[in-house]
């Protein structure tokens, strides 16, 4: 399914692309980081358990829909979660700052360094104690997962400009579309299968975890609970979402009806995301010493779930919304008229696609 060219392409053009457990999902944007307009959007199901030629089938049939072959592509890191880690060190020549990112990157993983991709990224500065520090996000990989993740695109036919990692895709959103909040913000991706909670300030991403929990551990919970099939699960979940919770009446004999039982299901997971979302919160305020957070945003399939925003923001101080990774990007309304309600499953692909701009 894809929704786009309803206008003349500008002269630069660049791809995200974001495989998920449940859809893979294409953004392709036009122009300049100053002047950015959306020409395409594509998204394709996939089914559960789905093997990897039904994965590349579906990329390839949303990227001939495209027409895209020779744009700068980006695509997020899959598999498993890469170490990532805020750290601090002295200004320092860029040749010795390499070294000394290593250095410290030898302390925090405990695989053998020849096996691993090191990078990083100097987020900005800042001044401690009168010394100028760089703020520094380091990333480590396996060089075998890389390989892995290539491999695909490799078989299509397609080079990769950019491969990155979901907290930062979603990092060049929170800087576009909330770039007005100085504080602390809070951006929780929930996917089919993982959860990605990340905190940053001042556009500087300061901490961020992830949990293996995601949409389907609702719909799974509401079909064991409910003693359903799992595609009669996750309709309900699509149908009420976190209202089943209100759903509490039960039967003359006693017995609590479907609706109960999977409201039940609803609020055990989901609970769980609370959970999990304030153990971040707080480590990150004890780790930094920070108080209040601005925002907390929303994105991914998962916070399309009806009324679990609202049910959230009654567990956190800060205002809870639903990312719209579109809000300062322009684009023809009426083209893209279908793809309005789901556009939180794209932040991340769209995110990738802001990365390659300049």
């Amino acid at each position: 399914m894809g929704f786009g060219l309803g206008f003349p392409l500008f002269r630069r053009s660049v791809v995200g692309i974001d495989i998920g457990n449940a859809s893979i999902k294409v953004v392709r944007l036009e122009g300049s980081s100053r002047s950015v307009r959306l020409s395409y959007a594509g998204l394709a199901e996939l089914a559960k358990e789905s093997s990897e030629d039904k994965a590349e089938d579906a990329l390839k049939s949303l990227l001939d829909e495209a027409g895209i072959r020779k744009e700068r592509i980006g695509v997020v890191f899959t598999g498993y979660t890469p170490t990532i880690r805020y750290l601090t060190l002295p200004k320092m020549p860029k040749d010795e700052l390499s070294e000394a990112v290593k250095w410290e990157a030898g302390k925090i993983i405990n695989l053998p360094m020849e096996g691993m991709i090191i990078d990083f990224l100097v987020m900005g500065e800042i001044d401690d104690r009168n010394i100028r520090k760089y703020e520094i996000l380091v990333v480590a990989v396996e060089k075998n997962t890389v390989f892995g993740n290539m491999a695909l695109f490799k078989k299509l036919g397609i080079q990769i400009s950019l491969l990155t990692v979901n907290p930062l895709s979603l990092l060049n959103i929170v800087k576009r579309n909330y770039k007005s909040y100085e504080g602390n913000i809070v951006y929780v991706d929930i996917g089919a299968g993982k959860m990605d909670i990340n905190v940053s300030m001042k556009g500087v991403l300061k901490f961020t975890r992830n949990i293996y929990m995601g949409g389907s551990n609702i719909t799974k919970a509401i079909a064991e609970r409910g003693h359903i099939s799992l595609n009669e699960a996750e309709s309900l979940k699509k149908e009420m979402g976190v209202r089943l919770l209100a759903a509490t009446q039960t039967t003359e004999a006693g017995e609590a009806n479907i609706e109960e039982k999977s409201g039940e299901a609803v609020k055990s997971v989901v609970d769980s995301f609370i959970l999990e979302i304030q153990r971040s919160i707080d480590f990150y305020r004890a780790q930094f010493r920070e108080g209040t957070m601005q925002k907390i945003i929303l994105s991914g399939g998962a916070a399309l779930t009806p009324n679990l925003k609202d049910y959230l923001a009654a567990f956190f101080d800060a205002p809870v919304v639903i990312d719209n990774p579109f809000f300062n990007i322009a684009y023809n309304k009426e083209t893209f008229r279908s793809m309005e309600g789901i556009t939180p499953r794209f932040s991340t692909a769209a995110g990738t696609a802001l990365g390659l701009l300049r």
